[in-house]
Order: structure tokens, then C-alpha cells, then sequence
């Protein structure tokens, strides 16, 4: 059941109208942030000094994760498809995976010396020892135990898996039925995240480097070793200061491209705008003559000003937060690409982008800088937020980001995600309140690559869709991060006409106007279906309710219960206040978001 049938009001007369909140008169109450110019300074001033821990700590080696198979001789990085040769085939030995360690240590960054039967390895600052025939390392000078002795053969180092995790940081999960391994590093950056239950805790016993303090009780420790992050990591959480502590994860967007010229045939670029109808609803704003701005904050690789589709359509007060400057402009196009899609979807409207740059050149950066992309969004007065950006792992501080987001009353868009997976398995599609976006083709059908569970809301375009990229030029992109910003500009649209409605109200208002797809009714693979924007385009409405029933009265109150007309998605409530038939107009009335 997606909506209730009955709604009951104290009220009198009550007039209803199929259309989306039809009221002239709108407010714009989310001109400006509500924050302090002192509050703004001391969270510009965390965001310069973490990001800047952020660049001065860099290190082109990290990965988000290595994949190896029992029996075969390649690895494959970051779920790409090429295949990285190895000097021999993984094995297993009583249950123990052994691996050639040398070009695993090499790829991630790490340096290898062999003399003999010794072996030392420096990875992000760990020194293992190794020695053939051994079943102990040395890392950093203390000893520790793995499964199988470390063994040379053909001068190719082949040692246990838990050499990785001991002596290097990694995490692995090893899949037995399929044969399959994945390697990843959480502490690759050696720096650490912590949200301090309270502020006056002492952080000098942990030896971080450099500690940078932020809003909130927000503390960011830098380290000198991966070893010295994780023993920091298991103290902190043993000592029991903190609601979470956890690494400052790496993430990465992966991008295929190839530059097309402009579309001319039609007045929008992407099949999408076309599919759900984005331009119909945009033609019906046009005509209002709405006289307000919304700001979609786009968290992403950042923007090409220059290019045509963005005249007048970005506005000023963008950051980069990787290079710690005013300058959000884009090197990788993922950015880009996904700001022309909310364009396109908006053609000749005051919909404008906030853009924020977290991810480098090469689709790179962290969980931390992330985060404070979007909290910068929400400091900055965005009424909608798009993150086209996914991890793998659990990150509590973009949950508390987000979640304090959505209370500011931000509605943020979401990408489910590219790996055919559960979004349950993702972040930070696996939340809930977030609007959460699946991938569907130009046949409306799931796209092979994207992700499905229970958080999904809606699905939209998000294979070969045709948008800007950096150079003025134009191409297409597969991958939910494109479906994502089609529902950041339905949003938008949304919040145009109705600047007084909530995040939920919006939220409902794009379950309603869907089309459903796959199975009847919400499904995991599609939510509630693909936004079909005729449907929002007012159609004619009753004069008012029908069949209004009494259930209650008092000397000043009056309950009053009706069915809901079809397509009705608010109410102008008038009392009679005169024997002549004049009616005086007291309340509007939006829908709520329903629990279902």
C-alpha cells in the first residue's frame, strides 16, 4: 500500500486539486544557509587542514581492492577487467591460500629486497622480515606467527595470505567455494577518523603525526605506518572514547569515455530526458514564471565551467577538496557528465549546480573528503544533493554527514552502485532515508551492472546516456552514477514549485509520479519505478472533496474524514465566513510522507 486512502483534518471545507501542490504563491525558504559566518569559518577552516593532511599524505598507489582465483596466475585491481600477470598460480597449502607476494607488494605501492633465504618488504611505512623456511615474521620489529612457512621458489617469494594481513594491513576474504580472493588495505592512508564522545579526550598517548580537530567533536590523526594506524584503531576502540572510529578509506570512480559530437536534433542531448518525461514537467514550470533558484550541490570530480551547456547555470561558492582552492574544475569528466545530465533534465529553468570537488584527475579520493563535500553542500544552502559515488565498505562518518543532511532538510540523491550487488554491501547506498537510485536501459530493464536491495526508491536512465563532458565536448556513460542525477533534477523540479516542501513530501511526490516496473508495486531492482513526469503536469481539478464526513465534533473543533481523490497530492483548505457564500482560504495542506 504506498499511500493511506483516508486523512483526517480539524478543519471545515476543504477544496482539492490533482496536481502537484497547486498554489501560486510560493516562498523560497532556503535562500541562504542558516549558518553563522563564524560557524562557516571554523568549518572552512577543517576542511583546508584535513584536506590538506589529504594531499600532503597522498599516494598514487592505493586500491580499493585486488582480486586473485585459486589456480590462476593473474590478479585484477579496482574491478577492472585487465589482467595483471603474476610469476605463479595462487594455492592453496591445508586450507592456507599461499600467494606470490612480490608483485602484489610491488602494484600496491610496496618495495621487496631479497638477499638469499631473507626477505624484507616497506609498505606505507611496515617493515616485514621474511625468512625462507620460517613460519614467523618481523613487522616493525615485533614478532608475529603465520599459517605456513614462507617459501623461494625460482626466486619468486611464495608466502601465506596472512602475511598481507599481519605484516602489511591487508584484509582478505577468501571465498572457497569459488575459488576467489579479495585483498583490501583500509589503513593505506594511515590516517583515522574518530567522533570523540567527549572533546577534551587526551589523543597524545596514540602517536598520531599530526592531529587536525573539527566541528562536532570530529578528530582527524595522521601516522607515520599502516601498523601504527590499526594498533591506534583497536586502543581507541578499547579504551572506549568513541562513538566510531575507523581509517579514512580510499574511493575511487571508474569512467570509460569517448568523445561524440553535440546531439542537434532535439533540444535535449540524453534519451533519458526524453524517457522520463523531464521535459514536459520543465516546459509546465516555465510557464509559471517561478521567481526563485534552487541549488543542486553535485559531490563529484568537479566541473567544466567553460563548457556551453553550463551558462548560466552554475553558481558561485564552489570548492575543491583536493586541491584545498575555490577552483572546482574538472580533470576526469565524471563531474561533469553527471552536472549536464541535472541541465538537461531542466531546460530553461532556475535550477543551478553547487559544485564540489572530492574526487582528482583520475576519479580518486576518500571517504573524509567525501563527507565534508557534502556537509560543505549543506553549509553552503543546496536544497538537493547529488553523490554519484560508492564504496564497498561501511563508513560511519558519511552516514552522520548524510543523516545530518537529510535532517537539515536536503533531499540527497544517491547511485545504488555498480557491482550487480546488494546495496546492503555498499555505502552509502545501504542508508535508508537517502533517496537511493538503481540503472535501468532504454528498454526499461535493469542494467546488468547495477545494484538492487531494499534501499532502492526509483530507478531511471543510467546506460549510454549521452551528456557533457570537460572541453566542450559531449559523450556517453553507462553506470548508475548517470541515473542518479535524472532524479536530483526531478527533485529539483519539484522543489521549484514547491519551496515549502519537505524532503518526504518530495520523496513521496517521486514514488507517485513513477511508472512501476518489474514486479507490481515496490520491488528491490526498480523501487517504486521510473519517473514518468506527465503524471506531476496538473491535470483539471474538482471544485472540492466530495462526500466529507463528520466523526467529531466539539465546541471549537471539528474531525473530518474523506477519501482521497485520484491524483490528489495536496489540499487549500477555506472556512465559510460569511451567510453570502464568501470563503476565506486558512491552511495548506501537503501530503506527508506515509510509512508503508
Amino acid at each position: 500500500m504506498r499511500h493511506k486512502k483516508y486523512l483526517t483534518m480539524f478543519l471545515s471545507f476543504i477544496f482539492a486539486f490533482v496536481s502537484l501542490y497547486p498554489i501560486n504563491a510560493m516562498e523560497n525558504i532556503k535562500d541562504e544557509s542558516n549558518t553563522s559566518k563564524d560557524d562557516k569559518s571554523k568549518y572552512m577552516e577543517f576542511y583546508k587542514k584535513s584536506s590538506n593532511l589529504i594531499k600532503e599524505n597522498w599516494n598514487d598507489n592505493y586500491f580499493e581492492s585486488i582480486k586473485l582465483k585459486v589456480g590462476k596466475d593473474y590478479l585484477t585491481v579496482d574491478n577492472s577487467n585487465k589482467k595483471i600477470k603474476l610469476s605463479s598460480k595462487v594455492s592453496v597449502k591445508d586450507d592456507t591460500v599461499i600467494l606470490p607476494v612480490e608483485e602484489i607488494v610491488d602494484l600496491s605501492g610496496g618495495k621487496i629486497h631479497q638477499k638469499d633465504e631473507d626477505i624484507k618488504i616497506n609498505y606505507f611505512g611496515n617493515s616485514v622480515a621474511l625468512e625462507e623456511g620460517s613460519d614467523k615474521i618481523e613487522v616493525n620489529k615485533k614478532v608475529k606467527k603465520i599459517e605456513e612457512d614462507v617459501e623461494i621458489n625460482n626466486d619468486n617469494v611464495m608466502a601465506p595470505i596472512d602475511v598481507l594481513s599481519k605484516g602489511l594491513g591487508y584484509t582478505y576474504k577468501y571465498d572457497k567455494k569459488n575459488k576467489e580472493i579479495e585483498l583490501t588495505s583500509p589503513y593505506q592512508t594511515m590516517r583515522l577518523i574518530v567522533k570523540l564522545k567527549n572533546n577534551n579526550s587526551n589523543l597524545s598517548k596514540y602517536n598520531a603525526k599530526e592531529i587536525v580537530k573539527g566541528p562536532n567533536n570530529i578528530v582527524v590523526l595522521q601516522f607515520d605506518s599502516i601498523e601504527n594506524t590499526k594498533l591506534a584503531c583497536e586502543e581507541i576502540q578499547k579504551d572506549n572514547i568513541a562513538i566510531y572510529v575507523e581509517p579514512d578509506y580510499y574511493i575511487s570512480t571508474e569512467k570509460t569515455a569517448t568523445l561524440s559530437p553535440k546531439n542537434v536534433s532535439a533540444s535535449y542531448n540524453s534519451w533519458g530526458v526524453k524517457y522520463i518525461e523531464a521535459e514536459k514537467y520543465a516546459s509546465y514550470l516555465k510557464k509559471q514564471n517561478l521567481n526563485k533558484s534552487i541549488t543542486v550541490g553535485v559531490v563529484d570530480s568537479g566541473i567544466d565551467k567553460k563548457h556551453s551547456i553550463f551558462k548560466n547555470r552554475i553558481v558561485n561558492g564552489g570548492y575543491d577538496f583536493i586541491d584545498s582552492d575555490k577552483n572546482p574544475n574538472d580533470g576526469n569528466g565524471h563531474g561533469t557528465h553527471v552536472s549536464g545530465t541535472i541541465v538537461d533534465c531542466t531546460p530553461n529553468l532556475n535550477i543551478k549546480i553547487l559544485p564540489v570537488r572530492v574526487l582528482d584527475d583520475y576519479g580518486r579520493g576518500t571517504s573524509m573528503g567525501l563527507a565534508n563535500g557534502v556537509e560543505y553542500c549543506v553549509k553552503n544552502g543546496v536544497e538537493v544533493i547529488n553523490i554519484s559515488i560508492e564504496l564497498d565498505t561501511h563508513v560511519d562518518y558519511i552516514h552522520e554527514i548524510i543523516g545530518n543532511a537529510i535532517s537539515d532538510d536536503v533531499a540527497v540523491v544517491i547511485s545504488a552502485g555498480n557491482n550487480s550487488n546488494n546495496t546492503n554491501n555498499e555505502c552509502p547506498s545501504d542508508m535508508y532515508d537517502p533517496i537511493v537510485v538503481s540503472a535501468i536501459n532504454s528498454y526499461g530493464n535493469l542494467c546488468d551492472f547495477s545494484n538492487y536491495g531494499s534501499t532502492i526508491d526509483v530507478a531511471a536512465p543510467g546506460e549510454d546516456v549521452y551528456s557533457a563532458y570537460p572541453g566542450g565536448g559531449y559523450t556517453s556513460l553507462n553506470g548508475t552514477s548517470m541515473a542518479a542525477p535524472h532524479i536530483s533534477a526531478v527533485c529539483a523540479m519539484y522543489r521549484l514549485q514547491n519551496s515549502k516542501a519537505s524532503i518526504y513530501q518530495v520523496e513521496y511526490l517521486l514514488w507517485e509520479n513513477t511508472k512501476d516496473l518489474g514486479q507490481s508495486g515496490w520491488d528491490e531492482y526498480y523501487g517504486y519505478g521510473v519517473p514518468h513526469l506527465s503524471l506531476a503536469v496538473p491535470k483539471k481539478a474538482p471544485k472540492k472533496v466530495e462526500k466529507v464526513k463528520s466523526t467529531q465534533k466539539s465546541y471549537n473543533s471539528i474531525k473530518l474524514t474523506w477519501a482521497k481523490p485520484s491524483g490528489a497530492y495536496g489540499y487549500q483548505i477555506y472556512r465559510s465566513t460569511s451567510k453570502n457564500g464568501k470563503y476565506t482560504k486558512i491552511k495548506n495542506i501537503y501530503i506527508t510522507r506515509y510509512i508503508l
